[in-house]
């Protein structure tokens, strides 16, 4: 038993480790070497349940080993609900990346094609569009800015796990969509408003991916923050089935000294009674051939 649950906590605090290792470096590779130990530990674990239903008088063990297989489930879930936080984080990233991208490059666009026209305005003196293409200008950069401002709030979210940073990005992300919005019922050609279009579209993604982070990053500290304590009250109710085993041993060896030492005496009894027994004898037998 004492052994059984030494491995046990072995592989448990293995898996801890590399559950670690996931946190630190979240991939496949990780995942799964982290997935081993929790296949591991359950397996140690199961071993203990037979030994115990090959032993029913241990009653002890039975009892403490539901408590421990009960935390460890909690230990489990805590680390499953973690990967898949982790997992939406990443795919939320994944399509943040390239919509990112896209709008930077149509708001470079738009920029170069208001400012084309607006100097192509200037020199044909066309002077009651100059002020509404400045307009233009100053709110594109300001969109440019914005989705800028957007993306290093997504960065710093992920480095810093905050989620009221990623929450601040997407407050941003919806700001600039009313801006965009505004910009777009002032373009006429088609090409400008397919570009305005697809800059929406990226902020859309950008939308939704910083609500995943926030949600993400606050399961991810949760589940984290579980998991930490089910290991550790998980450790200790296995560390208990150990002592307890030691203890059962001690209990053991003390009662059998104990019946050994009341056979002794019985047995050094027995053998002066059977002495005694044996002197009366000789001492009748004696006096009656002595009466003969």
């Amino acid at each position: 038993q004492d052994s059984l649950a030494a491995r046990v906590f072995a592989v448990a605090s293995e898996g801890a480790i590399a559950m670690r290792g996931y946190d630190n470096a979240p991939s496949e590779a990780t995942w799964q070497a982290a997935s081993k130990k929790l296949e591991e530990t359950e397996a140690a674990s199961a071993a203990i349940g037979n030994f115990s239903r090959e032993h029913p008088e241990l009653t002890t063990l039975r009892t403490d080993l539901e408590q421990a297989n009960a935390t460890y489930r909690q230990y489990k879930d805590s680390a499953l609900a973690y990967h898949d936080a982790t997992n939406a984080f990443q795919s939320a990233w994944a399509d943040m990346v390239p919509a990112g991208g896209r709008l930077f490059d149509v708001l470079s666009a738009l920029l170069a094609e208001v400012e084309s026209v607006s100097k192509t305005e200037a020199q044909e003196g066309t002077t009651g569009t100059l002020a509404k293409r400045a307009l233009q200008l100053r709110e594109l950069g300001d969109a440019y800015r914005e989705a800028a401002e957007i993306r290093l709030a997504c960065w710093r979210a992920m480095s810093t796990g905050d989620p009221a940073v990623a929450l601040a990005a997407n407050k941003k992300a919806l700001a600039t969509a009313e801006r965009l919005k505004a910009l777009r019922s002032g373009f006429t050609r088609a090409e400008n408003l397919a570009r305005a279009d697809e800059c929406l579209a990226a902020l859309v993604v950008y939308q939704n991916g910083t609500l995943t982070l926030q949600k993400a990053i606050e399961q991810q500290q949760a589940t984290r923050s579980a998991r930490g304590t089910a290991y550790f009250a998980f450790a200790t109710e296995i560390s208990d089935v150990a002592q307890n085993a030691v203890t059962a041993m001690r209990g053991q060896a003390l009662q059998s000294e104990t019946g050994l030492g009341q056979t002794v005496s019985l047995l050094v009894v027995g053998s002066a009674v059977a002495v005694l027994l044996g002197i009366a004898t000789a001492v009748v037998i004696t006096r009656g051939t002595n009466r003969i």
